[in-house]
């Protein structure tokens, strides 16, 4: 099997010197080998792996279940006013 390296390299939108085209071909067949061997596989009786498009996360009731304690966080805070925290300004 042979590979049109630089169509590959344009479609990928990366530069390719001659000499690493020459580096690029024999990495390219070994992966394509690889992909043979795995689709080369028997899978009959094997289950798939979870799959995101038929299991879902079961979500719980979205209810509050803290209770306001503002006024409590706020008493032990150095410096309130209406209701919000004043930090020191810590960019110019």
């Amino acid at each position: 099997m042979s590979f049109n390296i630089d169509k590959i390299a344009h479609l990928s939108r990366i530069a390719v010197t001659a000499e690493e085209q020459l580096q690029l071909e024999p990495k390219l067949m070994t992966i394509v080998a690889m992909i043979d061997q795995l689709q080369s596989v028997d899978t009959t009786n094997i289950e798939p792996m979870v799959n995101p498009l038929t299991d879902y996360l079961c979500l719980r009731a979205d209810q509050g279940t803290e209770t306001n304690n503002r006024e409590k966080y706020q008493a032990i805070a150095p410096l309130v006013a209406s209701g919000l925290y004043i930090v020191p300004k810590v960019i110019d």
